[in-house]
């Protein structure tokens, strides 16, 4: 079973244009991203200030800031950030005054990382369960829920952005919210998929954690919080943990006036899949940036919304069907 899982991810990543919905899937997931959860174009960055004042009110966009820039500083000094803090300002960042303004910065890495996700989940015949950490507000679980026949339980440590999520989501099927991280909810072979956007960082720990939740042959699918860690200590720590290769591809584009273009790799895992994770998996994710996307972002006729990995797919799609 595991060989032909193996097998399936080989195939989905033999040509990685093919990593994609159709156009109008793409739309339709772009257009509940804008009008369920507000995350659209984000405004330039000389504007962006400004209306998140406007929409915070002085005092929640003062709270905003002294934790946004409390937590640059010790990324740039490569410090620990304490769970205390990262909590604290995702409470902050599940205000519904703010938060699609705020996550609107990510946006092309929202919609591509969901398009992608609906995409494996159908193409590898996941039926479920899935576990989604960091899910925050939910919208990646809601897509996931609306767009497939699978369940989605969603958790997130902030206990503001899981209520922020059962509101939102209230009433929508086979979704279930809970506050807690990986270790609290990792549950022997629970789920048949384990995703984590910018939520996990791949070491010795986590992978345990992840294929100790995972079904025989299960999947992951992890986009880490900056490039993941190539080096072979941490490979062999994902070896050791009983996960193998599937592949790796990229999500990202262009993410408005005076950010310019911000992409990361996702790494596809199979539970006690057989090939080894290979040295150049980085290299191997931005492969298709590089062949293919650059060229379709600087033709002209390419409307800047739809400068995104999801984009391109849809639309190289539309022309290459068979």
């Amino acid at each position: 079973m595991n060989a032909k899982r193996e097998e399936a991810c080989q195939a989905l990543a033999a040509d990685k244009r093919r990593l994609g919905l159709p156009l109008d899937e793409v739309r339709r997931i772009d257009a509940l991203l804008a009008d369920k959860w507000g995350i659209t174009m984000p405004l330039p960055m000389e504007q962006w200030d400004d209306r998140l004042t406007e929409l915070a009110g002085e005092e929640l966009a003062a709270e905003y800031w002294e934790l946004h820039d409390e937590q640059a500083q010790r990324y740039a000094s490569d410090a620990p950030v304490p769970l205390k803090l990262e909590t604290a300002f995702y409470d902050t960042l599940a205000d519904e005054r703010i938060s699609g303004h705020v996550h609107s910065q990510k946006r092309t890495e929202i919609l591509d990382a969901g398009c992608l996700l609906v995409h494996l989940v159908r193409e590898l015949c996941i039926s479920g369960p899935i576990l989604d950490v960091g899910c925050h507000i939910g919208y990646h679980a809601d897509i996931l829920a609306q767009e497939t026949s699978a369940t989605v339980h969603g958790i997130d440590l902030s206990a503001k952005a899981i209520e922020a999520a059962h509101a939102k989501t209230r009433g929508c099927p086979r979704l279930s919210f809970a506050v807690g991280g990986l270790e609290q909810h990792a549950h022997a072979e629970a789920y048949e998929f384990i995703y984590a956007v910018r939520s996990v960082e791949l070491d010795k720990s986590s992978a345990r954690q992840i294929c100790g939740a995972l079904k025989p042959g299960g999947f992951a699918a992890i986009l880490t919080k900056g490039e993941p860690d190539s080096s072979q200590r941490v490979r062999k720590a994902i070896r050791d943990a009983r996960l193998g290769w599937g592949f790796s591809d990229v999500v990202g584009g262009y993410v408005g006036d005076g950010r310019g273009y911000e992409a990361n790799p996702v790494l596809v895992l199979v539970k006690d899949g057989l090939q080894l994770i290979p040295a150049d998996f980085v290299e191997q994710a931005k492969s298709v940036w590089n062949n293919y996307f650059k060229d379709y972002a600087n033709a002209v006729d390419t409307l800047w919304a739809e400068k995104t990995q999801a984009y391109f797919r849809g639309h190289w799609l539309a022309t290459n069907a068979s």
